[in-house]
């Protein structure tokens, strides 16, 4: 496999990448019957790898955008690893830390120790001055605010941002704030007066960007309940729950109720005399439902099941031959797709195979089918979004 990073653009934070296989590689394809490979880039910056792109095999070209000054490392792979979401998951997935879920690239010996087939590499140098200027601090916190943990690569990402902070972004910042501020509130009262937790931390609600909801309890989950413990950590003695804020909450709920409703203490007991007996009914009642519902269920089966011995009966045999003629035709329907996938694969192998021509990384270069949309749109995007350094 040979990879050609476009020389007329030495320097730049976007290079136009061009590659081509072998024919021992294009025949290692025919017949291992590989209908979907991909190329994986492993971007490589002071022996860490910053950076992976998946790209379809067939593409033959693609635009590689580097975040860091200096020199780069691209390492590529061919990739089939099942489906595409199989693919994806296998090479391109993080953990919440951002750390890559599954190890391509061995910094000690400074090469792949992952992929399908194959290994190539090349050395990139990108100059500083051409990466995109940094926004001013202020307007960055702004643009970046619902995007914290996840920063644009480059301009465009951040102008699409941009275009949000100052339409739509305020009103739903406030709504934001007020939402977020009242729920905490509601938090920090349910840990203080129902769970009588000390050190509940009341600063997230009136700082909502620079703490996260869990904050206002992180702390009290395993704090001190200071209605079963003094201050020393001795237990009080146990009528002092009787004037536990929850208790006073319900009594004073009752009393208004009896006093609204009933207009006396007498009428209200009798009144909360009754409700109990749904308590206990109600688990009775369901028992009762459930089980008539499954006595109604299992003769509603065996009278179908009846019916079908009686007016349908078919032989074991007829039915094992029904599920072998099903299987085969299955068999033969995914063969079919495979064929023709892999005729389709076959028109792409001549232009993917290494010839004497020299390979040009431009658009313009590509045979004309291969001039795509999407390549059209990687090719306007480079010259004009620039990435940023570090992101």
């Amino acid at each position: 496999m040979k990879l050609v990073a476009n020389s007329e653009v030495t320097g730049k934070a976007t290079v136009a990448i061009r590659w081509c296989l072998s024919k021992e590689e294009v025949a290692t394809l025919r017949e291992k019957k590989i209908t979907d490979p991909y190329l994986l880039f492993v971007i490589v910056h002071d022996k860490v790898n910053v950076d992976r792109q998946l790209v379809r095999l067939n593409q033959i070209m693609t635009y590689l955008s580097f975040n860091h000054p200096g020199s780069n490392t691209v390492f590529a792979t061919i990739v089939w690893h099942g489906s595409k979401t199989k693919l994806k998951e296998w090479c391109l997935y993080t953990d919440k830390d951002g750390d890559w879920r599954n190890k391509f690239y061995d910094s000690e010996a400074d090469m792949l120790v992952a992929g399908d087939w194959g290994e190539v590499r090349i050395d990139v140098d990108v100059s500083p001055e051409f990466f995109a200027k940094e926004p001013p601090a202020w307007e960055k916190r702004w643009v970046n605010l619902w995007f914290e943990r996840k920063m644009p690569r480059h301009q465009c990402k951040y102008r699409k941002r941009r275009m949000l902070a100052y339409s739509i972004q305020p009103p739903l910042v406030l709504a934001f704030i007020i939402f977020i501020s009242l729920f905490r509130f509601l938090a920090a009262v349910f840990w203080i007066l129902f769970r009588t937790k000390t050190e509940v931390n009341l600063k997230p609600i009136v700082r909502p960007f620079e703490y996260d909801s869990n904050d206002v309890w992180w702390q009290a989950k395993t704090a001190r309940n200071f209605y079963a413990e003094n201050k020393n950590y001795k237990e009080r003695s146990r009528l002092v729950w009787l004037y536990h804020p929850v208790v006073i909450i319900l009594a004073s709920a009752l009393l208004f109720i009896s006093d609204r409703t009933f207009g006396g203490l007498f009428l209200a007991s009798h009144f909360f005399s009754a409700w109990w007996l749904y308590i206990l009914l109600s688990p009775i009642a369901i028992t009762l439902v459930v089980f008539v519902a499954f006595i109604i269920t299992v003769v509603i089966f065996n009278f179908v099941k009846l019916i079908g011995l009686v007016f349908g009966k078919t032989s074991k045999e007829e039915k094992q031959t029904k599920k072998e003629d099903k299987q085969k035709r299955k068999k033969e329907a995914e063969q079919a797709v495979i064929e023709t996938k892999l005729e389709l694969i076959e028109s792409d192998l001549l232009p993917l195979t290494c010839g004497e021509e020299q390979l040009i990384p431009e658009l313009k270069a590509l045979p004309k089918e291969k001039r795509t949309i999407y390549l059209r749109f990687l090719d306007l995007r480079s010259k004009l979004c620039k990435p940023f350094a570090g992101a």
